[in-house]
């Protein structure tokens, strides 16, 4: 065998062993990515996707904006007809609707996400330089968006939430809509259907449940120095090795594992104080309360907790309460005849029962939402008294949820002396705002300090890297060769999106792609057939008329 062939076997050879290796060290390299945008309606986009194209070409990365409420302008299905241009004032209404009702047609809440993934890879494909390019998606409007790119992308999709002040958003609307002589009542109800339609609660707008699902939250409100927030996320996307948490990202951190504890039958909510002094913390989450203090483990025996007996008491006493009232009504002939001979429980049920539309009698009442009767601490609540049984003093602490308190959390906040409070979901019906308007400002300028004005102190809206992207985002790769710190280069780095596999993106790009396409070709042919039947029943109509007139 002569040195050439012995040097083809060796390469041969090596080569699974090389495959392996590879697999092993995972080194990350330079592929496309995919950020998705999730904002309220008034966000200011154009700046926000201005600096962070600026960002990403300190990495030698350039940028593609995709506009999702544009994708469905040259559908070949289009039952929402012409849609406006900006500056129309139906701009807002009639591309909600188009998204709105391309959802509830193809009966999927990621079809507009869908059309997304189509027009990235038919970009990709296009582009030149295919692996330094990330897309931006302006902007995801429903959590199963969120779902299916992270599903087609996996870790090279990373969600940016974008928070801006209802203030200043109703001022940016209400000023947009005031060319076209719309009233400020308008622009509230654009924004209260963007948050969440409660008459399309499937497949309508769902802007609160998406925005708490991010990698990252920026600000967007103007005046505020975006660009440094901008360029902290984006060195954590391709490993900057110094980069470390703040203390609110840490005091969140805690929060959000808090919340991994909790078995409460609602949802996992989690807390965290921070003394003035930044240490001890101390965590809590909502699960039901323990004699003797503290709330339930898993390895407590026994164990009372709310799944251990098989119902939700909060539920359970809604219920009662609904009932004892109907009852009331029924036995003073307050109701109708069809439902006054109908059982208290045969009442409930048919005031909780959901109709086509999606909708109940009570389903979005007041009543619907109360939260007496739980036998759960809250997780705030449950953080202020583990820092009583702790001895950590509260006064002038920070406070930390995953979600936005309740009234009944609110007062207690209160009576502590916590100086401010962070959150990432909202909380769609607490009476916060109604009952302590005196006291809490829950709508302060984003990126205001936390401190009292006027009297009031701040409920913030989170910014910083959210817990989701945490650990990742501040594991430190390499820092040093030697005696030497490790010599960090943008233009070279690459993202640290471990697991990443172009062949599963691309696969997974025309799975998408051809189940997003069949749905449209098929409801554009049922919506043909039905013009063809419709042009029938109207020509027999026509002939019906004529032969009446003869007749």
């Amino acid at each position: 065998m002569d040195q050439t062939q012995q040097k083809e076997s060796r390469e041969t050879s090596d080569a699974p062993r090389d495959a392996l290796d590879q697999l092993i060290a995972q080194q990350p390299e330079r592929h496309p990515l995919v950020f998705g945008f999730v904002g309220a309606i008034g966000t200011p986009w154009e700046r926000i996707l201005r600096d962070f194209t600026e960002s990403l070409r300190r990495f030698d990365y350039s940028a593609s904006t995709v506009h999702l409420s544009r994708l469905v302008d040259n559908l070949d299905y289009r039952p929402w007809g012409e849609l406006p241009e900006r500056g129309s004032t139906e701009y807002y209404e009639r591309r909600m609707n188009a998204g709105d009702l391309l959802r509830a047609k193809t009966r999927n809440g990621s079809a507009m996400a869908a059309l997304a993934v189509r027009e990235v890879a038919a970009q990709r494909n296009s582009s030149e330089n295919e692996s330094s390019i990330v897309f931006l998606l302006r902007s995801l409007k429903h959590p199963d968006e969120v779902t299916l790119l992270r599903h087609v992308y996996g870790r090279a999709f990373f969600l940016i939430g974008v928070a801006c002040s209802i203030a200043e958003r109703r001022h940016v609307l209400s000023e947009s809509l005031s060319h076209f002589g719309e009233s400020r009542a308008g622009a509230e109800r654009l924004i209260s259907r963007d948050e969440s339609d409660p008459n399309n609660r499937d497949y309508g707008q769902n802007v609160r449940d998406t925005y708490s699902m991010a990698d990252v939250f920026v600000p967007g409100a103007t005046g505020i120095d975006v660009r440094s927030d901008i360029d902290r996320f984006i060195d954590s996307v391709f490993g900057t090795p110094f980069l470390t948490p703040t203390p609110h990202e840490e005091g969140m951190r805690f929060a959000q594992v808090a919340a991994l504890r909790s078995a409460a039958a609602s949802r996992q909510v989690g807390a965290a104080l921070i003394p003035v002094n930044e240490t001890p913390f101390v965590a809590g989450t909502n699960e039901v309360p323990k004699p003797g203090g503290g709330q339930y483990w898993t390895s407590d025996s026994p164990d009372f907790r709310d799944f251990k007996t098989g119902r939700d008491p909060n539920k359970v006493y809604i219920k009662w309460v609904v009932q004892d009232l109907l009852e009331r009504l029924r036995d003073h002939n307050w109701l109708s005849e069809s439902l006054g001979n109908q059982s208290g429980p045969e009442l409930v049920e048919q005031a909780f029962t959901v109709d086509e539309s999606g909708l109940s009698v009570l389903g979005d009442a007041r009543v619907a939402a109360l939260i007496e009767f739980t036998r759960c601490l809250h997780a705030e609540q449950a953080t202020i008294i583990n820092a009583a049984r702790s001895g950590v003093v509260t006064q002038g602490a920070v406070l930390y949820s995953t979600t936005f308190p309740c009234h009944e959390c609110a007062k207690m906040i209160i009576g502590a002396g916590i100086a401010e409070v962070h959150y990432i979901e909202p909380y769609p019906k607490n009476l916060v705002n109604e009952l302590f308007r005196d006291m809490i400002d829950v709508s302060p300028a984003v990126g205001s300090p936390g401190v009292l004005v006027a009297g009031k102190f701040p409920f913030h809206q989170f910014l910083g890297i959210a817990p989701r992207w945490y650990a990742e985002a501040f594991t430190a790769g390499r820092r040093r060769i030697g005696d030497q710190l490790v010599d960090f280069d943008p233009r070279t780095a690459n993202p640290i999106t471990s697991g990443w596999c172009e062949r599963g993106d691309q696969e997974r790009e025309v799975s998408t792609d051809t189940a997003i396409s069949r749905m449209i070709e098929q409801l554009a042919a049922e919506d043909a057939e039905g013009e063809k039947i419709s042009g029938k029943q109207s020509q027999i109509d026509k002939a019906q008329e004529e032969i009446a007139e003869v007749s």
